[in-house]
């Protein structure tokens, strides 16, 4: 978001002292930001119809229900450029309807609950395609924070980063008093799902309602201007000349052991879950993963389901396999699965997970 914003800054500048084609130039980074972003929403809808494109048929309380394809999704697509603190935050709405036609040419609800499984995954893929395609159009380099948690461009300042993020000013105290107020009660602090229904309930406790009073890109800039020169001097034009030098030494790509990124993805996701499916672990094997990959975006889809794929040898099937040598084509999904199994439904869990519960109930 900051990336783009400074882009666009730094060629209302240029445009008011005359400088043409220099503003030209700046707009052109800015799109190619916006560009990026869109790849990124493209490629999770891609993920999503592949993996969750499916509406139900028949009786599936009373197991005659089955699955049938339903790939192509109406979506409305639109661009924003703020938060509801009015923060510069660009993000893309991508409203699903939940009218799909399926394969027999019958248009039907979707399976919202495939959508749900599998949407985190496809937000994670989106990312790395933004990332990807970012460092190949204006040379951006991403890296990992060093508390591990999360990704950000180099050369983007915490202040500015801090300043425009006043909802994680809001959300942060009012969770340590909601997770305070659970110990206090419970008599013990909360377990890791437990923080993450504190964590949203903080976020909803926290958030405005929407505005509809709006402002005009120019008064945007003009408060996000004042606002980036209290804590930055020259404000955000300065930053894009920062960014072009950063990009003029995109460094080496970072170097990762796939073994290694495997198996941290495997224990991430046992932490927290026991049991799990792909999705999750498809998941978790992007956030191991280092920043700077150094791969094109069209490549960053094969090498997390290679990846996934890897931890195959790491983890136990929990979910029988189903046979589908006896199915007529009808009831055979376009993958060539059965239509009586929800796609990605398999799960998951590492042998040492399931030693553990056995001990347990030996116990």
């Amino acid at each position: 978001t900051i990336t783009g914003l400074a882009f666009e800054r730094a060629a209302q500048d240029a445009r008011a002292r005359g400088d043409f084609e220099g503003a030209e130039a700046w707009d052109a980074h800015a799109k190619a930001v916006e560009d990026a972003m869109m790849a990124g929403a493209r490629a999770a809808l891609a993920y999503l119809q592949e993996h969750a494109g499916y509406s139900r048929v028949g009786h599936h309380g009373g197991g005659s229900g089955r699955w049938i394809d339903a790939p192509n999704f109406v979506v409305a697509q639109f661009f924003q450029h703020d938060s509801r603190e009015r923060d510069p935050q660009w993000h893309i709405h991508q409203a699903i309807l939940n009218r799909v036609l399926c394969s027999d040419g019958v248009w039907r609800s979707i399976d919202g609950k495939a959508i749900d499984e599998h949407k985190a995954a496809a937000g994670a893929l989106a990312e790395r395609v933004i990332e990807a395609q970012l460092a190949r159009s204006v040379g951006a380099r991403v890296e990992t924070r060093p508390d591990g948690k999360a990704r950000e461009v180099v050369g983007v300042s915490r202040e500015l980063i801090d300043l425009f993020s006043g909802r994680r000013a809001q959300i942060g105290p009012k969770a340590a008093q909601l997770v305070r107020e659970f110990e206090a009660k419970v008599g013990r602090p909360p377990s890791p799902y437990e923080r993450v229904v504190i964590h949203e309930q903080a976020t909803l406790v926290t958030r405005k309602a929407k505005s509809h009073d709006g402002e005009t890109r120019d008064e945007q800039f003009a408060r996000w201007e004042e606002m980036a020169r209290s804590r930055v001097t020259g404000g955000l034009a300065p930053l894009a000349e920062q960014l072009l030098q950063c990009a003029q030494d995109p460094g080496r790509p970072a170097e990762f052991s796939p073994r290694d990124v495997v198996e941290r993805a495997v224990d991430a996701v046992a932490q927290t879950r026991a049991h799990y499916s792909r999705c999750d672990l498809f998941k978790a094997i992007s956030d191991a993963l280092p920043g700077h990959l150094g791969v094109a975006p069209e490549e960053v889809l094969p090498l997390l389901n290679g990846l996934t794929d890897a931890a195959a040898d790491l983890i136990q099937r929990l979910t029988p396999e189903e046979d589908t040598a006896a199915l007529p084509p009808e009831l055979r999904l376009a993958n060539g699965e059965s239509a009586y199994v929800r796609h990605g439904s398999a799960r998951f869990a590492t042998p040492g997970q399931l030693a553990a519960e056995e001990a347990l109930r030996a116990a």
